[in-house]
Formats: structure tokens, C-alpha cells, sequence
């Protein structure tokens, strides 16, 4: 298996690179513009017209950077692909910003919240980065998007061993709209081997080290749409707080074509509504998709293996009035539409309602459209869904539970595809796949 630093150094190619920027990294030793890392911030405020700079090569210990209030075209680079190491308490900040570009360095052990912070700023790309065993705290934010930034791309990273969450967009619970953070992306990333947090802070309660977070569950702030993509990223060996690859704090998000694989964790959509979860491959992943609150799609994806693929359980709050309850609480799910999933040998069942009801958890799930899913066992009999308190035969009526192997040609033609794509994945050997990424050598 190739090291990660080899990833890193392979995961871009043209498809997500200008011709300016692949020709800058090609040639940044023959060119200006090289300044120290701490001398960046002064650099670029002494320098108004300059759209490219260079940042020598070496290891930069205890920086703290902010570039504030440049609203032009501008790309930082390393002097060459992979040769600045940032370290110890460094911090980049990105305030009041747009149309920057951050690319090609290694992030080594990061002892702050966080690594990188978009602060107000908007159309900032962060590509093509390494962050190793970064993170002080399990709820620190190694990417944090924050305080209204909209339109920026984080893309092409890869993400190992992280000791906080991974990229994190914050949404505030003021009624404060330039706070929104709307329209961010996060796309063609990988996150990989993220630590039990006991393992890392055991005296903690085990909860954090999220790979992505959406939100931080206020329920005045769930509601708030922010239309996030995550998309094309692939998730491995993760296993955090054992429930939360991603946490979804918030609503009118789209998650879409992600591959997680070999995970003792799952997916979470904790508090918020209108959230979608399609054409996914959730493959040996523990936990599947748990899903409250109101509005969310769920379609085309694969799960096999787990528990259960799709998880939707009792709640302790109704979603009357839910913006304005003070705490941390269940919402209960009301109107999803689970649709067209295949779901592969999970342990216990395919699609899996009310489960924690009780006398605590009594907001039973509610107004629920399940139907065109397909459940495939191979070596004993699992329902296709199964409900803790409701009659399962007209959900049994509207899905398909077969059984045994079958010769129908298009869903072995899909499987085996699926099968491809996911052996891929295992290795890193990436190519025209769905992800998009061309992880081959040059």
C-alpha cells in the first residue's frame, strides 16, 4: 500500500488544476515570489498585484497567519509539491476574504483547534493538503468554516489519523443571516484511520473526532438551511465515537456518491431537516445511516453489511415548535422517504424503525414513505424492515426481500460494479471510478 504522503502528492490532477496553477508548481524554483512562511501575511498586503506566491521550503513550528480583507485571484503554493511542513501551534486564518487558493503543503501534528480557518471569506479553495495526526482537542475543527463563509471548496485533501473533527462548517443560532454559512463544498477528500477518541482522550466521555460536521445541533440553529455538498470523498477505517463519520446538525444539506469503507462507525443525521443521502456505497460500515427529524431523502444507495442499513429510532422531542427547545434532544422522524436502496446481509435488518422506544423515547417515527428498496441475503433470512411498533406488512408489500442469490441481469451488473469501485477504493488505486479522483502515479 502506498504512504500517505504518496496520496497526497497523487490525488490532484488536471481535472481540478489550472493550467496557471500546475504550471506554478512546476516552476516555482525559477520563479519569484518566495517568501517565509511567517513573513506570508506581510508579503501579500506589501504586494497588491501579485496573484502568485511561494512559500520556501522547510518546517514552519508555531505560526499563527491571518490574511485578512484580500478580495482578489491569488494561489499559495509551497516552493515545491509537498515541501513545507507546518507544525506545533500553527494556525492559518483566512478572514474577510475571497478568491484565494491554498495548495500543496502537509500539515504535521497540528496543536491547535484548528489548522485552517475560513473566516468570512468566500470562493476560498483549500486542495490538495496532507493533514497528519492533527488536533488538541476531540471537538477541535482542523478546517473550520465559520462566521457566514459561503462558496468555498474544500477538495483533493487527505485527512489521516485526525485527533479533532475534520472539516467542520459552524452554524450559529442567531437570527443573524450573514452569519449562514451557505453553499460550502467538500468533495474528492479522503479521511482515513480517525482513532477511537478513547483511544486518544480517555478520560473524555467518547464522544467527537468527527470526520465531517454540519452544524453543532442548537435546535434554533436546525432548521437553518445551508445547502452543504459532500461528495466523491472516501471514508476509511474510521471508527471516532463509533456513530458519527458524519454528523448533520442542520438542514438542506446534500451528501451524495461517497464511498465508506471498513468502518466501525456510521452516519448521522442528528438534528436538522431536508437533509438528502443518495447514491452512496456504505460498505462494511458498523452503524449505516441513523436519521432524525423531518423531510429527509434517502435513495439509491448501497449498504452491505453493518447492523442495519438505515436506522430510523423513537425520539424524545416532537418537532413542534422544535426551534425554540433549549437542550440537546432526539427529534422525531417525520416524512422521509427511504426509496430504492439495496441493502446487502446486514446483521439484524435491512431498514430498521422505533428502535429505543420507551417511556423516554416515545415520539414513535411518523409519516414514513419506504418503498422500491431491495434487500439481498445470502445466508439467512433478515426483513427487509423491522418495526418496534407498527404492522411491517404493508412496508413488506412496497419492497423486495429476496432471499437468495438471483440471475437478474441489471442488479448483478450493478453489484459487480459497485464491487469494483469498492476493491479500488481498498487499494488506492482510484481511477475514472465515480469518485472522479486519478490517485495512479504520473
Amino acid at each position: 500500500m502506498r504512504t500517505l504522503r504518496e496520496i497526497s502528492l497523487l490525488i490532484f490532477s488536471l481535472t481540478f488544476f489550472s493550467c496557471t496553477t500546475l504550471t506554478g508548481i512546476l516552476n516555482a524554483a525559477n520563479g519569484p515570489n518566495k517568501v517565509l512562511f511567517q513573513d506570508l501575511e506581510s508579503y501579500i498586503s506589501k504586494n497588491p498585484l501579485i496573484d502568485t506566491v511561494y512559500v520556501k521550503n522547510g518546517e514552519y513550528k508555531d505560526t499563527e497567519i491571518k490574511i485578512n480583507g484580500v478580495n482578489r485571484e491569488l494561489v499559495i503554493l509551497p516552493e515545491s509539491l509537498g515541501g513545507v511542513k507546518i507544525t506545533g501551534k500553527s494556525t492559518l486564518s483566512l478572514v474577510n476574504s475571497s478568491k484565494i487558493t491554498f495548495s500543496g503543503f502537509e500539515f504535521y501534528g497540528i496543536a491547535n483547534r484548528s489548522a485552517i480557518i475560513i473566516d468570512h471569506s468566500n470562493n476560498i479553495r483549500i486542495f490538495n493538503n496532507l493533514f497528519d495526526r492533527c488536533g488538541a482537542f476531540q471537538f477541535g475543527k482542523i478546517v473550520r468554516i465559520t462566521n457566514g463563509a459561503s462558496d468555498n471548496k474544500i477538495h483533493n485533501n487527505t485527512f489521516d489519523y485526525l485527533k479533532s473533527m475534520g472539516v467542520v462548517v459552524d452554524v450559529s443560532s442567531s437570527e443573524d443571516v450573514t452569519l449562514l454559512c451557505l453553499n460550502n463544498e467538500v468533495f474528492n477528500n479522503v479521511f482515513i484511520n480517525i482513532p477511537n477518541v478513547k483511544t486518544v482522550y480517555p478520560n473524555s466521555d467518547g464522544n467527537g473526532l468527527e470526520a465531517i460536521q454540519l452544524g453543532q445541533g442548537s435546535p434554533k440553529a436546525m432548521e437553518k438551511e445551508i445547502h452543504t455538498k459532500v461528495y466523491n470523498n472516501l471514508f476509511l477505517n474510521i471508527i471516532g465515537d463509533r456513530s458519527e463519520i458524519i454528523s448533520v446538525k442542520s438542514s438542506s444539506n446534500f451528501i451524495y456518491d461517497n464511498i465508506f469503507l471498513d468502518n466501525d462507525s456510521g452516519i448521522t443525521f442528528r438534528v436538522g431537516n431536508k437533509n438528502a443521502f443518495t447514491s452512496n456505497i456504505v460498505y462494511n460500515t458498523r452503524s449505516g445511516l441513523r436519521v432524525f427529524g423531518k423531510g429527509h431523502l434517502i435513495n439509491k444507495n448501497y449498504f452491505e453489511g453493518g447492523s442495519s442499513g438505515i436506522i430510523i429510532p423513537a425520539a424524545n422531542k416532537s418537532n413542534v415548535n422544535a426551534n425554540t427547545v433549549e437542550g440537546s434532544f432526539y427529534f422525531q422522524p417525520e416524512d422521509i422517504r427511504v426509496e430504492r436502496n439495496l441493502i446487502i446481509n446486514p446483521e439484524s435488518s435491512g431498514i430498521n424503525i422505533g428502535s429505543k422506544f420507551s417511556n423516554s423515547r416515545k415520539f414513535y417515527p411518523k409519516n414514513l414513505i419506504i418503498e422500491e428498496n431491495i434487500l439481498l441475503t445470502s445466508e439467512k433470512s433478515s426483513p427487509i424492515v423491522s418495526a418496534g411498533n407498527e404492522d411491517i406488512s404493508n412496508y413488506e408489500k412496497k419492497n423486495r426481500n429476496l432471499r437468495t442469490e438471483i440471475d437478474k441481469p441489471n442488479l448483478n451488473t450493478e453489484m459487480d460494479s459497485i464491487k469494483n469501485v469498492i476493491e479500488s477504493a481498498r487499494k488506492f488505486e482510484l481511477k475514472h471510478s465515480k469518485l472522479g479522483i486519478d490517485w495512479t502515479k504520473n
